[in-house]
């Protein structure tokens, strides 16, 4: 098994990675195109290809990869900075398209993120939109979302990770490798209580990456408002 080296993140994370650009009342924008893509999820994923070539992964129903895929029929790297007016990236391999198969990592940008979060606040808010979200998001991010919030002890902050991580980059000794090895105990258990065991090998990693680039906190921020809005039980136990 080989872990995800770059992620974008994902609902409000999934919810964040179904928005599309318009220049003209974007919020009114946001709430069409979030609708139209729970609406037609299963027909896009009937015409999308997620083989190893699209998504740089043999498993192609776990990870964050086969959920941006399918969105990208709504969505680009463009259309998230066209709507927040930020860059996504400051730096790293991504530019119009993800680059899975880099050595070095994509770098967020801390305004893109923030941005991001306070454009969804008001979504949060809005009782009959959390209504139309809630089956969507219980089918196909909440446990996902729920190991990337439980691997944030894991993998954030961690700085003798990091510096593990950081040298097997420099070294072009397989990064990916070395965060797979890295959190193991981590994935066994959290597969024990019923998750998957490959999304627990690389969760943790973006967190490391994120202590790396500074925006753990932005990013943080905008998953707990995510659990708020559609887990908040899990959130409170």
């Amino acid at each position: 098994m080989t872990t995800q080296s770059k992620k974008v993140f994902i609902p409000l994370f999934g919810l964040a990675i179904i928005l599309i650009f318009s220049s003209f009342r974007p919020a009114q924008t946001l709430s069409h195109r979030i609708n139209f893509l729970i609406s037609n999820w299963d027909n896009i994923v009937s015409e999308t290809k997620l083989d190893y070539d699209k998504i740089s992964s043999w498993l192609p129903e776990s990870g964050i990869r086969w959920r941006f895929e399918i969105a990208k029929s709504v969505l680009s790297l463009q259309t998230l900075e066209g709507i927040t007016g930020e860059t996504v990236f400051v730096s790293g391999p991504h530019t119009t398209e993800m680059n899975y198969n880099a050595n070095e990592f994509g770098h967020y940008n801390p305004a893109f993120v923030s941005r991001l979060h306070e454009m969804l606040k008001p979504f949060a808010q809005r009782q009959n939109f959390v209504s139309r979200c809630q089956e969507f998001y219980d089918k196909h991010f909440k446990n996902y979302l729920r190991v990337f919030y439980m691997s944030y002890k894991a993998g954030y902050n961690n700085q003798e990770i990091v510096t593990g991580y950081q040298n097997a980059i420099a070294s072009n000794n397989s990064p990916s490798y070395y965060l797979q090895e890295s959190f193991r105990g981590f994935a066994e258990e959290i597969e024990k209580q019923g998750y998957d065991v490959y999304e627990g090998f690389t969760c943790p990693g973006f967190w490391v990456r994120r202590t790396i680039d500074g925006t753990g906190d932005e990013f943080y921020d905008l998953l707990v408002l995510t659990l708020q809005t559609f887990d908040s039980e899990f959130l409170n136990k």
